[in-house]
């Protein structure tokens, strides 16, 4: 892909950023289990 579309930036920057934010995982990646700031979240609690 040599023309990034607007799009297709943001999705990457977004993928980027998330991936950032929970960094900090164990291996088993689940996104839902990190919060905005990459701290680990228990069921039931945060966002």
């Amino acid at each position: 892909m040599q023309y990034r579309t607007p799009t297709s930036i943001l999705i990457y920057l977004c993928l980027m950023y998330h991936n950032v934010l929970s960094a900090p995982n164990d291996g088993k990646y689940n996104p839902r289990k990190y919060n905005k700031n990459g701290k680990y979240v228990h069921r039931g609690e945060g966002e």
